[in-house]
């Protein structure tokens, strides 16, 4: 996969929906792709459902910002909030003092614990209650010994830390176990060139099974599966948005067993490749019937005599290819396909769905370019799905790049020259 940043553009209206409408369709007016659009992954911003939905485009939720509102609504939960507020009071504690952080050195050097700094959570950064819990977890028996240090006449932070108990360290484990699940996917679909749209589907089957509230789920534990999964299956619910992703995700050839069992996905695939494929024959024909009869022969007798001005100079043969050149010529003529193209598409489907699938590892792009032989027609329909981001992390990248451009030191730079700075930067170095 390859990622451009085709223009950044100085706006200086209300940030309304109409506004960014406008603003997106004259830049893909400008590069001539406004009609190659298959879909926009953006974040959950109003402003941006307003946009996405004037300009018609399928508007693709970001992944990554999606799992991180999950993970943000744990906050909401009293018996989180009061119990991370421990937490939090002795990670601020440490922090803000330059003893503690000392003394923290020693014991982990002495306890031979990891030198990591501990960690706090910020509500708009992205896992960083599971980090911080995480962390904590780690240097807790460090945190413990420099508590009891003489050097920390702290009276009432080492009466904070008495009232911390075992069932808060029990909570922190659930706590780390629980969501690591939830990191993991975050990483997952925060890179540049792997997360494309087929994989949300099987994340958030993995995640429905992982938050699923079982039997020997503890009241904590149980009460975070159901605050998680309760955001999460509230995404993606659209009947436009749930066909896009499931016909992704059968494209998607790491993932294509997951639709084995739902023919309609199939039956859609088929339909809108054969629909495609007349649409194209359409406007192919339109085009070779199109103009004046007099007027295309003289643009052939005007290409005719181009190319006797400038005759194209043929590669000379080796001697063996000039002595089998006849049977060369024999083996390249294309061969007429008697089949038609909507039995072609059916074979194609059938030997995909039959072959088996490949392992996460494996670049699902990188794989239909392989093939592209093989499933001719399958292989240009999956480019238009595996082309599609799973988040919009890339475009955070592109507003921190901007702010590095942009800063105090260059506040009057203009605009047109920082586009130029920002687009040197994300598509040449």
């Amino acid at each position: 996969m390859r990622q451009k940043v085709l223009q950044t553009k100085a706006v200086y209206k209300a940030q309304t929906g109409i506004v960014i409408a406008e603003e997106i369709a004259d830049v893909l007016t400008d590069f001539g792709i406004f009609d190659k659009i298959v879909a926009v992954t953006v974040d959950n911003a109003a402003n941006m459902d307003v946009a996405i939905h004037r300009l018609q485009f399928v508007k693709l939720g970001c992944f990554a910002h999606t799992l991180n509102l999950a993970a943000q609504s744990l906050y909401s939960l009293a018996i989180v909030s009061q119990w991370i507020a421990k937490i939090r009071a002795l990670v601020v504690w440490i922090k803000r003092s330059s003893m503690a952080k000392t003394v923290l050195q020693e014991k982990q050097a002495f306890l031979k614990l990891p030198q990591h700094s501990l960690i706090l959570d910020v509500r708009t950064r992205w896992n960083s209650l599971h980090l911080m819990l995480e962390r904590f977890l780690e240097q807790y028996p460090a945190i413990q010994a420099a508590s009891l240090d003489q050097r920390l006449r702290k009276p009432m932070e080492r009466d904070r830390l008495a009232r911390f108990t075992d069932e808060d360290l029990r909570r922190a484990e659930d706590f780390i176990r629980l969501m690591r699940v939830m990191y993991t996917s975050t990483l997952c679909v925060s890179s540049e060139k792997n997360p494309t749209s087929g994989q949300i589907l099987p994340i958030l089957k993995k995640l429905e099974m992982h938050f699923t509230v079982t039997d020997g789920d503890t009241v904590f534990v149980s009460n975070l599966k159901k605050q998680v999964w309760g955001n999460l299956s509230k995404r993606y619910q659209s009947d436009e948005i749930r066909s896009f992703l499931e016909e992704a995700t059968a494209l998607d050839p790491r993932f294509k067993q997951k639709m084995d069992d739902n023919a309609a996905v199939w039956d859609r695939i088929k339909g809108k490749f054969l629909a495609k494929n007349l649409t194209d024959s359409e406007k192919s024909t339109d085009l070779d019937c199109g103009g004046d009869g007099d007027e295309n022969m003289e643009g052939m007798e005007s290409e005719a005599e181009e190319n006797q001005m400038h005759p194209c100079k043929n590669p000379k043969m080796t001697p063996l290819e000039e002595l089998f050149a006849d049977e060369d010529a024999q083996k390249v003529t294309p061969q007429q396909n008697s089949m038609s193209i909507q039995d072609q598409v059916e074979k194609e489907l059938h030997m995909y769905k039959a072959m088996p699938r490949i392992v996460t590892s494996d670049d699902a792009a990188a794989w239909w370019w392989n093939m592209r032989t093989t499933y001719p027609c399958l292989s240009d329909m999956a480019f238009s799905y595996l082309c599609v981001q799973a988040s919009s992390t890339p475009s955070e990248r592109v507003f921190s790049t901007a702010g590095d451009t942009i800063c105090a030191e260059r506040s009057r730079i203009l605009p047109e020259k920082a586009d130029m700075l920002v687009f040197l930067n994300k598509n040449c170095f």
